[in-house]
């Protein structure tokens, strides 16, 4: 993997200790397998302690270069931009607010010779009604085939940027550019890869995303929460019972 180059894009709002771990893993994977590493930390006007941190990475490391925003901005808005300005060969998109971990990006890189596009997915899958739902909800509406799309993981090659739409829910950015792909033909490949351990379950706005994916208006999105909400707790309910049922 040294004749590869990757611009890493990582959109943080709020987490300085995840950004930092995560920017050291990345470097430390430049270092043993690629050609030439950027790292793009895209810091959306959030947690004054994530400017000053990550101002302090880029000033400490070359390879690390710093895109900000006046106002807070979301994931696919930070990834849209930083995917515009992105020396690599290949572009890794990382969620730090989603349960990825940068550890994930080798098994990535592996795949990437022979795909224009690659998504991690977690191996088991996670059993929360919620991942469970939105899951579901992405396959029927958006990506069908999409093996975890809570996962906030993938790796695209550079002139791909068109797959991603600048608006839209940031839930759906990486199932928006999976089904993009599939649509064009292009070679895709979905790679299991490790995940945090006690991350939170996609949110309720997350799956309304989904099951009103498409739809013309804002009352359609919150219809598809409402029904997201009502459907979950039908979930948590069924959950419960048969965790009940094992004691």
């Amino acid at each position: 993997m040294k004749q590869f180059s990757l611009s890493v894009v990582l959109p943080v709002g709020d987490a300085p200790a995840a950004l930092a771990a995560t920017v050291a893993e990345c470097l430390a994977l430049g270092a043993q397998q690629l050609a030439d590493l950027e790292i793009i930390i895209v810091e959306a006007g959030g947690d004054p302690g994530v400017a000053t941190l990550a101002d302090r990475l880029a000033a400490t490391h070359s390879s690390v270069a710093v895109l900000r925003y006046a106002r807070r901005r979301g994931y696919r808005q930070g990834l849209y931009d930083a995917w515009g300005v992105a020396r690599g060969a290949y572009v890794a998109a990382l969620d730090l607010a989603g349960p990825a971990a940068a550890a994930g990006l080798a098994r990535l890189l592996a795949t990437a010779p022979e795909h224009a596009a690659i998504f991690g997915y977690r191996e088991p899958a996670p059993r929360h009604p919620a991942a469970r739902l939105f899951a579901a909800a992405v396959g029927a509406r958006v990506a069908p085939g999409l093996r975890d799309p809570a996962l906030g993981l993938a790796l695209f090659r550079a002139d791909l940027r068109d797959l991603l739409a600048p608006e839209g829910p940031d839930a759906m950015a990486h199932a928006e550019i999976f089904a993009a792909a599939r649509r064009r033909g292009l070679a895709v490949a979905q790679v299991a890869v490790p995940g945090k351990a006690g991350r939170a379950a996609p949110s309720l706005a997350a799956i309304g995303a989904a099951l009103s994916h498409g739809g013309a208006d804002e009352g359609q999105a919150r219809r598809g929460a409402t029904v997201g909400a009502g459907m979950l707790i039908a979930a948590c309910g069924v959950w419960l019972l048969r965790r009940w049922r094992r004691l």
